[in-house]
Protein backbone atom coordinates (compact mmCIF):
# COMPACT_ATOMS: atom_id res chain seq x y z
CA UNK A 1 0.00 0.00 0.00
CA UNK A 2 2.48 1.96 0.80
CA UNK A 3 0.61 5.22 2.09
CA UNK A 4 1.55 4.96 5.89
CA UNK A 5 4.50 5.91 7.69
CA UNK A 6 6.20 3.77 9.97
CA UNK A 7 5.08 4.15 13.54
CA UNK A 8 6.88 6.91 15.93
CA UNK A 9 8.22 6.10 19.29
CA UNK A 10 5.88 9.29 21.04
CA UNK A 11 2.73 9.27 22.32
CA UNK A 12 1.30 6.47 23.48
CA UNK A 13 0.94 2.73 23.55
CA UNK A 14 2.08 1.00 20.04
CA UNK A 15 -1.49 0.28 19.32
CA UNK A 16 -2.91 3.50 20.04
CA UNK A 17 0.08 5.13 17.67
CA UNK A 18 -0.65 1.67 14.99
CA UNK A 19 -4.65 3.44 15.46
CA UNK A 20 -3.57 6.76 14.98
CA UNK A 21 -2.00 6.59 11.97
CA UNK A 22 -4.34 4.30 10.75
CA UNK A 23 -7.16 6.52 11.18
CA UNK A 24 -5.34 9.57 9.77
CA UNK A 25 -4.51 7.61 6.69
CA UNK A 26 -8.61 6.94 6.36
CA UNK A 27 -10.24 9.98 7.24
CA UNK A 28 -7.40 12.18 5.47
CA UNK A 29 -8.36 9.88 1.51
CA UNK A 30 -4.93 8.70 1.82
CA UNK A 31 -6.47 5.03 2.33
CA UNK A 32 -9.22 5.20 0.32
CA UNK A 33 -12.46 3.59 0.66
CA UNK A 34 -12.93 -0.07 -0.32
CA UNK A 35 -9.43 -0.69 0.14
CA UNK A 36 -8.50 -4.18 1.95
CA UNK A 37 -6.38 -3.93 4.79
CA UNK A 38 -4.31 -7.34 5.78
CA UNK A 39 -2.80 -7.31 9.34
CA UNK A 40 0.65 -8.85 7.62
CA UNK A 41 1.10 -5.89 5.06
CA UNK A 42 0.32 -3.12 7.35
CA UNK A 43 2.40 -4.56 10.03
CA UNK A 44 5.41 -4.56 7.47
CA UNK A 45 4.78 -0.98 6.26
CA UNK A 46 4.55 0.18 9.57
CA UNK A 47 7.43 -1.97 11.27
CA UNK A 48 5.47 -3.05 13.93
CA UNK A 49 4.39 -6.77 14.84
CA UNK A 50 0.61 -8.22 14.17
CA UNK A 51 -0.87 -7.44 17.27
CA UNK A 52 -1.17 -3.83 17.58
CA UNK A 53 -2.58 -3.99 13.93
CA UNK A 54 -4.75 -6.51 14.91
CA UNK A 55 -5.96 -4.78 17.78
CA UNK A 56 -6.05 -1.15 15.92
CA UNK A 57 -7.98 -2.35 13.39
CA UNK A 58 -10.69 -4.13 15.33
CA UNK A 59 -10.91 -0.70 17.29
CA UNK A 60 -11.44 1.39 13.75
CA UNK A 61 -13.95 -1.60 13.17
CA UNK A 62 -15.97 -1.03 16.04
CA UNK A 63 -15.82 2.86 15.34
CA UNK A 64 -17.48 2.16 11.68
CA UNK A 65 -14.23 3.02 10.04
CA UNK A 66 -13.96 -0.64 8.85
CA UNK A 67 -15.87 -3.77 8.20
CA UNK A 68 -14.37 -7.13 8.83
CA UNK A 69 -14.33 -10.02 6.17
CA UNK A 70 -13.60 -13.19 8.34
CA UNK A 71 -10.05 -14.95 7.39
CA UNK A 72 -9.58 -12.11 4.79
CA UNK A 73 -8.80 -8.69 6.18
CA UNK A 74 -10.88 -5.33 6.49
CA UNK A 75 -12.35 -3.36 4.34
CA UNK A 76 -12.49 0.41 5.09
CA UNK A 77 -15.79 1.78 4.66
CA UNK A 78 -17.25 3.94 1.39
CA UNK A 79 -17.71 7.73 2.98
CA UNK A 80 -20.86 9.06 1.03
CA UNK A 81 -21.63 12.84 0.30
CA UNK A 82 -23.66 12.59 3.42
CA UNK A 83 -21.33 11.44 5.98
CA UNK A 84 -19.35 14.07 4.86
CA UNK A 85 -21.57 16.91 5.31
CA UNK A 86 -22.88 15.43 8.77
CA UNK A 87 -19.27 15.36 9.52
CA UNK A 88 -19.10 19.20 8.97
CA UNK A 89 -22.24 19.83 10.33
CA UNK A 90 -21.33 18.20 13.92
CA UNK A 91 -17.72 19.92 13.45
CA UNK A 92 -18.75 23.27 12.81
CA UNK A 93 -21.26 22.84 15.75
CA UNK A 94 -18.14 21.74 18.30
CA UNK A 95 -16.20 24.30 17.24
CA UNK A 96 -18.77 26.70 17.61
CA UNK A 97 -19.22 25.53 21.11
CA UNK A 98 -15.68 25.92 21.56
CA UNK A 99 -15.33 29.64 20.09
CA UNK A 100 -18.06 30.59 22.97
CA UNK A 101 -16.03 28.57 25.94
CA UNK A 102 -12.79 30.58 24.69
CA UNK A 103 -14.60 34.04 24.69
CA UNK A 104 -15.70 33.07 28.14
CA UNK A 105 -12.30 31.80 29.11
CA UNK A 106 -9.56 34.14 27.82
CA UNK A 107 -7.07 36.20 29.85
CA UNK A 108 -6.07 39.67 28.55
CA UNK A 109 -2.48 38.53 28.30
CA UNK A 110 -4.08 35.55 25.94
CA UNK A 111 -6.25 37.66 24.02
CA UNK A 112 -3.04 40.14 23.30
CA UNK A 113 -0.90 37.00 22.38
CA UNK A 114 -3.82 36.21 19.99
CA UNK A 115 -3.36 39.90 18.60
CA UNK A 116 -0.23 40.49 18.17
CA UNK A 117 -0.31 36.17 16.19
CA UNK A 118 -2.44 37.55 13.87
CA UNK A 119 -0.91 40.69 13.14
CA UNK A 120 2.69 38.82 12.37
CA UNK A 121 0.41 36.63 10.22
CA UNK A 122 -0.77 39.32 8.05
CA UNK A 123 2.49 40.66 7.57
CA UNK A 124 3.57 37.21 6.53
CA UNK A 125 0.85 36.93 4.10
CA UNK A 126 0.58 40.45 2.87
CA UNK A 127 3.54 40.08 0.28
CA UNK A 128 1.72 37.02 -1.18
CA UNK A 129 -2.45 38.21 -1.20
CA UNK A 130 -2.93 39.32 -5.21
CA UNK A 131 -3.72 42.92 -5.43
CA UNK A 132 -7.80 43.67 -4.76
Amino acid sequence: MQVLKPVNKEGGSLTERVYRNLRNGIITGAVRGGTRLVETALAAEMKVSRTPVREALHKLALEGFLYAIPRAGYIVEETSEIDIKDLFTTRTAIEQIAVKWAIEKITPEELQRLEMNLQKTDEVLKPVQPNR
